[in-house]
């Protein structure tokens, strides 16, 4: 069986058409990241944007989506990998990828996001960003409490995550 090409998404400025992307700016998501480590934005993507991005997942689950790993750093400096059940992924930088989901081409290569954060956050200095696409199965998928990274594991110091859920 050919690639298939997944979805192609069309926007006036940003590329995926935020529509609360003035949001991420406002001192309230800032005061909210400094006194709780989170902020929550809702509706931040246009309902046409999120139906494409769930197209994309759904048409990639059945044959490029793994099963969700996971490094544990332990204090003394050892790693253990954690195999999630019912979680699948793929990230941009898994070959072909972006050619079959143009979808996840335009959320790799937008940096408005990170510009935005910076403009809120200026210290945190983004100067990266990468896109990692995840799919609960449900039947008990789901992730124990963590942090997203561990400095002697990546450099990542911010995640920012869409939830597609329908309702």
């Amino acid at each position: 069986m050919g690639r298939r090409r997944l979805c192609t998404l069309v926007s006036n400025s940003d590329t995926l058409g935020w529509t609360r992307a003035n949001e991420i700016t406002r001192p309230w998501v800032w005061d909210q990241l400094e006194k709780q480590g989170y902020a929550v934005v809702e509706s931040f993507l246009k309902r046409d944007a999120c139906k494409q991005l769930r197209s994309t997942i759904d048409q990639l689950r059945c044959d490029r989506l793994v099963p969700n790993a996971t490094h544990f750093v332990a204090g003394d400096g050892s790693r253990e990998l954690l195999v999630k059940s019912q979680i699948f992924e793929t990230e941009t930088h898994v070959k072909g990828i972006l050619e079959q989901a143009p979808c996840l081409s335009l959320l790799h290569n937008d940096t408005s996001l990170r510009e935005r954060i910076n403009q809120g956050m200026p210290t945190l200095n983004l100067q990266s960003h990468s896109v990692k696409l995840q799919y609960n199965a449900g039947k008990g998928g789901c992730f124990p409490m963590h942090f997203d990274s561990e400095p002697t594991v990546d450099a990542r110091v911010m995640t920012a995550i869409i939830y597609l859920n329908e309702g």
